[in-house]
C-alpha cells in the first residue's frame, strides 16, 4: 500500500496533532515516540507520523515521515522517508529513507538508502570515522556496518573505496565484502597526515 493510499485510508479512522507514546519492558529502556502529527488505524495497529522522534536511552530516531504496520515493538519494521537519522553514543547515520526493524524492544538490523547515506563515528582514542554509500546496512547483533554502491570510509589518515566494504563497529576495522560488482578495493594512505 503506498503512503498517499494509506493516508487517505487512515484520515478518518484517527488523528492527533501530536502523539506522545511510551513501551517498556522490565529490564528494557522506554521506547519514547513523539510525532506532529499521526494516524492510527486500531483495527490493524497500523501507524503513519510526521516529524517522528523515537528514543530509547542513548538511541534517537528521526524522519520527516514514517510508516509502521504494527506499533509492537517486540517484533515492527519501521519505513522511514525523508531525513532518516539515527544517533547513539557511538555513530550517526543519515538517509534520505530506509527500515529499521526492533526485536524484542530493541533495534537488530536496519538499512538506510541516499544519494549518499552518511556514517560517522569519534571512537575513543581515534580520529573521526567517515563512511559513505548508496545503501548502509546495520546489523546490530554483529555489530557490522556494510557499505554497498559508491561505498567509502575513511579511519585515520586511511581511506578505502568500493562497491562492498564492511565496518566492523567492535573492531573498528574494514573489511572488503563479497559484491559482485566486479570492482576492487582501492586503499589510500596519506602519509602526510599523521593517524
Amino acid at each position: 500500500m503506498s503512503m498517499e493510499n494509506f493516508i487517505a485510508k487512515l484520515k478518518f479512522l484517527f488523528s492527533i496533532p501530536i502523539m506522545i507514546l511510551s513501551f517498556s519492558l522490565l529490564g528494557q529502556e522506554n521506547i519514547n515516540i513523539t510525532a506532529e502529527r499521526s494516524a492510527l488505524d486500531t483495527e490493524s495497529n497500523s501507524a503513519y507520523f510526521e516529524s517522528l522522534v523515537i528514543r530509547q536511552d542513548a538511541i534517537i530516531i528521526k524522519a520527516l515521515l514514517a510508516q509502521v504496520d504494527n506499533l509492537d515493538f517486540e517484533k515492527n519494521i519501521w519505513t522511514f522517508s525523508g531525513e532518516l537519522q539515527l544517533t547513539n553514543d557511538v555513530f550517526n547515520l543519515l538517509a534520505n529513507n530506509g527500515q529499521i526493524e526492533f526485536n524484542n524492544y530493541a533495534i537488530t538490523s536496519a538499512v538506510f538508502n541516499g544519494t549518499p547515506a552518511i556514517f560517522s563515528a569519534k571512537p575513543i582514542n581515534r580520529d573521526i570515522i567517515n563512511g559513505q554509500a548508496n545503501k548502509i546496512e546495520f546489523n546490530q547483533i554483529d555489530n557490522l556496518l556494510r557499505f554497498l554502491g559508491a561505498a567509502e570510509i575513511s579511519i585515520d589518515n586511511t581511506s578505502f573505496k568500493g562497491c562492498d566494504l564492511i565496518y566492523d563497529l567492535v573492531n573498528q576495522r574494514v573489511t572488503a565484502g563479497y559484491s559482485e560488482c566486479g570492482e576492487n578495493i582501492q586503499i589510500t594512505i596519506d602519509v602526510n597526515e599523521t593517524p
